[in-house]
């Protein structure tokens, strides 16, 4: 019985990651609609589930492995703070505002009227949807975030580790896959005195530096941070890997890949940018047996067509997203020392110890090494969201091929002269994930465990500063709009800025003043000597949520790259100031909570202001107050997040 299980693993891990685009689809669209959009998915992914039934892995489980993997899952995921039992890092402020919004609210999500249309959630949903659907019919809030996350992290766990027949090896397979990493804390130690390294210090960012007002960093993030922070990537990641890199002959299981990528990408993008450079050449090989025909294939042809139709509405309204060349987003010279030691850190330090130890290094392990290699070169993202999760795929790959070294030849703890120096890296690699768990063990729980839906601020107001709201929110095109399921708005988008549409001020070197007059009165902004300014009061505003555009003209050799709107003192945000390519058409747009009656400043910092000649020309600055349309609307709490 065990080994049948043991079989048919891998369609019960095809059906979790193709599962949520099922439910988005048939929760977001018409019925008709949606019913054409899931037949697409289901006819695409036949031929992979087809193969995937036919013929599992060929490993051999054992009953204390198996009980093994399900402690190591439920222990993991607890401690990964996604049912709230324990302290939960702050990304689960944006997670728990998803997924509240998914649970409380008809789909597809819809917040407020824009000139272009109705404002809507658009997202990479597959991690919230099914947990919030069960919310929706049962219930049980935080039980089904930790019930789904417990599911693929017990999936991973099986598919690795429920084959080991020996404990001492299954004891280290876990230990690698739950800490498996670089050496984050040594390069945090060759940037920082080692005095600063605290518990709680964390060191995943270690080569992360400000520059033209914006932290650029790259980062290779070890597998617990990984799921405490991001599991949504993670799990994706580690999945998508587990089922298709072993069916290197199988054409069916080909033929399926085109809408598996479809259906991982609405779990994250980045997964399935890292999935591609693997699959490329098994795809090339299919098209060599069978021809141009197997790109004609009706599976092929429905996987193509959904993922262009998605492509659309993912893509609708987004804004422009800070990428470049490493040494075009930092300064040259620290760019490619960062580069260096990064990948001497993160990479070669780990595949040499790999190579000592004689740790198998196929094909897979090498496309793995050739990507990590090349990932860092190029910055996509507001964090390096390129480099840090579409390296999850190699990175895992990696972590595979130990693994399976550990369990086919270890029968002792003591390292050999080969294995001393991989234990020691992997052992050193661990530190990035003790701030994650000192964190658990002493920081207070401030999100419990709820069996409701609670009251938690709607993702308009918990999107971070340095992200564009078009990252989440998007009016859809009229004809996609058409097709979706229609919802009244819960905000009305209400114009509180008159006075605030034209300004234009002068910047001056020193301690001079740029004037700029408008009908509620006059606007004194005071760069210091390095080019930052500050402004003064120009209204008063009520408590609850705003949305706040800017349009500029900017004459300036370096161009402001921060804006932001402050109130008072009390609460206030500063976003980013997106440049176009040709340098003079600036904007930023980003929501804030004002918790007090307050006045409203608005603020432009950057580097290289203040030259003589510099200046900037508001074109349109734009405030409106979220009005709740709706009664239980109104009592969502309006004094902004817990931080």
């Amino acid at each position: 019985m065990l080994n049948r299980v043991a079989r048919r693993i891998d369609v019960a891990i095809v059906a979790c990651l193709a599962l949520p685009l099922a439910v988005f689809l048939a929760g977001t669209f018409r019925p008709l609609p949606a019913a054409a959009l899931v037949a697409l998915l289901g006819a695409g992914l036949f031929p992979l589930v087809r193969a995937t039934w036919r013929r599992g892995p060929d490993v051999r489980w054992t009953w204390f492995a198996v009980g093994f993997a399900v402690v190591l899952a439920v222990v993991w995921v607890l401690l990964g703070g996604s049912g709230h039992v324990v302290y939960s890092q702050s990304d689960w402020m944006k997670h728990d505002s998803v997924y509240g919004d998914l649970s409380k609210m008809a789909w597809p999500p819809t917040y407020y009227a824009s000139p272009v249309g109705d404002v809507v959630l658009r997202y990479y949903e597959a991690y919230y949807v099914v947990p919030a659907a069960l919310t929706k019919a049962f219930g049980h809030h935080n039980l089904w975030m930790q019930a789904w996350t417990t599911l693929g992290v017990l999936l991973v766990a099986l598919r690795v580790l429920a084959s080991a027949q020996r404990k001492k090896a299954l004891l280290a397979m876990a230990f690698v896959l739950v800490f498996f990493g670089g050496l984050d804390v040594i390069g945090w130690l060759f940037m920082e005195p080692v005095h600063n390294l605290g518990w709680r210090q964390q060191v995943n960012g270690w080569n992360g530096i400000l520059y033209l007002m914006r932290i650029t960093m790259i980062q290779y993030s070890e597998n617990t941070t990984l799921l405490f922070w991001v599991p949504q990537h993670a799990l994706s990641a580690w999945l998508a890997v587990l089922v298709l890199l072993h069916r290197e002959d199988d054409d069916d299981a080909t033929l399926g890949i085109p809408a598996f990528l479809v259906a991982i990408g609405f779990w994250s993008v980045f997964a399935a940018v890292g999935m591609v450079p693997f699959l490329v050449g098994r795809c090339i090989g299919l098209l060599r047996r069978r021809t141009w025909r197997a790109a004609l294939s009706p599976y092929v042809l429905a996987a193509v067509a959904l993922a262009a139709f998605l492509a659309l509405f993912m893509s609708s309204g987004a804004g422009g997203i800070y990428h470049g060349f490493i040494w075009q987003v930092n300064p040259v010279r620290t760019a490619l020392r960062r580069l260096v030691l990064f990948l001497v850190f993160q990479l070669l330090v780990i595949v040499g110890a790999m190579r000592w130890a004689r740790i198998p290094f196929g094909k897979h392990e090498k496309i793995a090494f050739g990507v990590l290699l090349v990932l860092p070169v190029y910055y996509y993202g507001t964090y390096g969201d390129l480099t840090m999760r579409a390296s999850i795929p190699s990175l895992f790959v990696l972590a595979l091929a130990i693994i399976r070294a550990i369990g086919d030849r270890m029968t002792s703890w003591r390292p050999t002269r080969r294995t001393l120096p991989l234990a020691l890296v992997l052992l050193v690699g661990t530190w990035a994930a003790v701030p994650q768990l000192v964190l658990v063990f002493t920081e207070p729980n401030q999100r419990k465990p709820q069996s409701h839906v609670p009251e938690t601020p709607t993702v308009m107001a918990d999107i971070a500063a340095d992200v564009p709201p078009s990252q989440y929110l998007a009016a859809e095109p009229d004809w996609i709009a058409k097709l979706m399921r229609h919802n009244a708005p819960i905000f009305d988008a209400v114009d509180v800025s008159p006075g605030l549409r034209t300004t234009d001020w002068a910047l001056n070197p020193g301690n001079g003043t740029g004037i700029a007059a408008s009908p509620t009165g006059t606007v004194r902004f005071t760069p210091t000597a390095d080019g930052k300014v500050d402004a003064v009061s120009v209204a008063t505003y009520a408590p609850g949520l705003y949305h706040v555009e800017l349009d500029a003209t900017v004459v300036a050799k370096l161009a402001p790259y921060r804006a932001g709107f402050g109130f008072g003192s009390i609460s206030y945000k500063l976003a980013p100031l997106s440049i176009d390519e040709d340098g003079e058409h600036a904007k930023a747009d980003f929501y804030v909570w004002v918790k007090n009656p307050a006045p409203i400043a608005l603020w432009l910092t950057g580097e290289g202001l203040g030259r003589p000649g510099d200046h900037i020309t508001f074109d349109r600055v734009a405030v409106h107050r979220m009005q709740p349309l709706r009664e239980d609307v109104a009592r969502w709490r309006v004094d902004g997040p817990v931080s």
